[in-house]
């Protein structure tokens, strides 16, 4: 609460400063006292040095005397009086209205800051309430403190989000069972060497990658280097082939928004025995059908992804030649698609059930005896199988990278 004073406009006690010295050298010792003396001829008579001792011991005594106010409204008044007037409409009126609405202490009369005579009087109030207002925080203040804290940042967030569009590189899976080569290849297409020996993997990875379509270098994984062409940059993501955590692969497939390709590795050395056959043409089976019924979804999910079978291993003696792998595979999906549609007939579901159920867990054109990769055609899904090998030169893994390279 303030307190209740009263003002009055007569000016405070003057004291005479002394001759030939004036106040800025009052204030400020280092100024040059001939120059001054010359600009300050309103002052009279020479002074003794005990004259400005006192004058100096009572400038510093008199912060609550009111000297040192009217030492501030003189200085103002040399310095230039449109200071002083700015002073005092900026801070002292807006205060007293503040006041005589509160308290109804200040008579209306009082508020006339145009008169001239009141100006010591108004310089002291405004040095007063200069410093009340910096040294006690209100509650205005502090509102407006918090706002900016809190709230620049999230503009500062909205303008840039609003400005600049972040897009997300598209990304190619490598899909596959355990021992087929994946990790040998993403290292391959990282470093651009011969990978070393590798372990089979847990957890998803996946790196970045520069393809072209259009450069020198455009059919080589190693073009890293080449400025020539227009590159596009992609993820190539590793997931794990095992068995018992096959759930991360799929998962990673059920996030399609940004997939563009899809690469099934297999193990063309080994395809010829059924205990690497079968669980591998199982794990094909559960992605191809996965990728059906995302191309014939009606929702925004609704996609159809190429899927390419990357017969690896092409440099062991036993591995089979691309025309034989996809024979096998072909036959073996028949195979499942068999007997998944037989394990449905058997499972005791109703028979108005059976033909809704079996149709969405069938795999190519529906009915058909025999499947085919060219029935993922029917779902624009272009499944196309491609002989390489990690470790050697030749076939060597350019076949893969050129057909992802047109796929993104």
């Amino acid at each position: 609460m303030w307190r209740t004073q009263q003002f009055s406009l007569s000016p405070p006690p003057h004291f005479p400063p002394p001759a030939n010295q004036t106040l800025a050298q009052l204030l400020h010792p280092k100024l040059d006292r001939t120059a001054s003396s010359q600009s300050s001829s309103d002052f009279s008579a020479a002074p003794t040095s005990a004259a400005s001792a006192s004058f100096e011991a009572r400038l510093g005594q008199s912060f609550c005397a009111g000297e040192l106010h009217q030492a501030t409204s003189l200085h103002l008044e040399k310095r230039g009086r449109w200071t002083h007037q700015l002073l005092v409409y900026i801070i002292l009126k807006p205060r007293l209205l503040f006041r005589k609405f509160k308290h109804h202490q200040y008579p209306i009369s009082y508020l006339n800051l145009d008169d001239t005579n009141s100006s010591p009087n108004m310089a002291s109030l405004a040095f007063t309430e200069l410093v009340e207002i910096i040294m006690t925080p209100s509650l205005p203040v502090i509102l407006i403190g918090i706002i900016l804290i809190l709230g620049g940042p999230i503009l500062f967030h909205l303008v840039l989000s609003s400005s600049s569009t972040y897009t997300v590189p598209p990304s190619v899976l490598l899909l596959g069972p355990d021992n087929a080569g994946k990790t040998a290849l993403l290292t391959l297409f990282e470093r651009g060497a011969k990978p070393s020996a590798t372990h089979t993997s847990q957890v998803s990875h996946s790196i970045e990658l520069n393809a072209s379509t259009d450069s020198v270098t455009k059919a080589s994984f190693r073009n890293h280097d080449d400025a020539t062409g227009t590159h596009t940059k992609f993820f190539l993501v590793d997931t794990p082939g095992h068995g018992k955590l096959r759930n991360v692969a799929m998962g990673k497939l059920a996030r399609t928004e940004k997939t563009k390709a899809v690469v099934f590795l297999v193990d063309a050395a080994a395809l010829g025995e059924q205990e690497t056959l079968a669980p591998t043409a199982a794990y094909l089976y559960d992605v191809l059908l996965f990728l059906q019924k995302k191309a014939t979804s009606k929702g925004k999910d609704k996609a159809s992804i190429p899927v390419l079978i990357a017969a690896n291993k092409m440099d062991l003696f036993t591995a089979l030649p691309a025309t034989m792998v996809k024979t096998h595979l072909e036959t073996e999906l028949t195979r499942i698609r068999a007997s998944r549609s037989k394990g449905l007939l058997d499972s005791g579901v109703g028979i108005d059930d059976v033909g809704s159920e079996e149709q969405d867990g069938w795999l190519g054109e529906y009915g058909s005896e025999k499947f085919t990769f060219q029935q993922m055609g029917e779902f624009d899904i272009d499944v196309e199988v491609l002989a390489g090998s990690v470790l050697t030169e030749e076939p060597g893994a350019d076949k893969w990278w050129w057909w992802i390279a047109q796929r993104i």
